[in-house]
C-alpha cells in the first residue's frame, strides 16, 4: 500500500475551494515521469468534465498553485460534484505466481470531482448524463477520456488498479 498519488484543487464561481484526490502507485526516480504524464492526462481529462477553475495541483512531495481567480459561469459550484464509483480489479500483487492476495479486490470506492460540468460541451447542448438521470453516459466523449485517464494512473487504498462502474453528479448542500 502507498500514499502516493495526487490531487487538483477547483475554485467555484462563489470562489470556494474543493478538491477532487487519488491514490497512484508508488512513484519513484523511475516511475515519476511516466506518473507526471499520466497526472497530465488525467488533469485535462478533468478540466473538460467541471466548470470551475484550476485553483492548485500537486502529487505527494509537490504542492504547486495555479491560480486564484474564479470561473466565469455561476453554474462552477463546488456543491455540484461528480461521484466517482470504482472497484478494485488487482487479484494478486504477484501474478502469475499468485502467493500474495489483494484484500481489497473487488471492493468499491468513491471519489468526488467539484464543479462538475453537466451540459454545454462543445458549446452546444450536448449532455454529459443519460436521458432522464444524473447517470455519467460513460461513453460520452469526454467523459470516456477522463475515465481513460483515471483508469491509468489511480490505484484503491490497497494499492490495486481501479475499474470505473458509475458517475453520476450529486449535489452538496446546493
Amino acid at each position: 500500500m502507498t500514499n502516493a498519488g495526487g490531487f487538483l484543487t477547483f475554485q467555484d464561481f462563489d470562489r470556494e475551494p474543493s478538491t477532487f484526490s487519488f491514490r497512484s502507485g508508488a512513484i519513484t526516480a523511475v516511475s515519476l515521469p511516466a506518473f507526471l504524464a499520466q497526472f497530465g492526462t488525467l488533469k485535462a481529462a478533468t478540466q473538460a468534465i467541471v466548470l470551475g477553475t484550476l485553483k492548485e495541483e500537486g502529487w505527494v512531495g509537490d504542492r504547486t498553485p495555479i491560480s486564484n481567480t474564479p470561473p466565469t459561469d455561476p453554474n462552477a459550484q463546488r456543491e455540484r460534484k461528480w461521484l466517482v464509483q470504482f472497484e478494485d480489479t488487482t487479484a494478486f500483487f504477484d501474478a502469475p505466481v499468485n502467493a500474495i492476495p489483494n484484500e481489497g479486490y473487488r471492493k468499491n470506492f468513491t471519489v468526488e470531482i467539484p464543479t462538475a460540468k453537466v451540459n454545454g460541451y462543445g458549446g452546444g447542448l450536448d449532455s454529459a448524463l443519460l436521458i432522464n438521470t444524473d447517470e455519467a453516459d460513460l461513453a460520452h466523449t469526454a467523459i470516456a477520456a477522463w475515465v481513460t485517464a483515471f483508469e491509468a494512473i489511480a490505484r484503491t487504498p490497497y494499492g490495486g488498479a481501479v475499474n470505473v462502474t458509475r458517475i453520476r453528479v450529486v449535489g452538496r448542500n446546493l
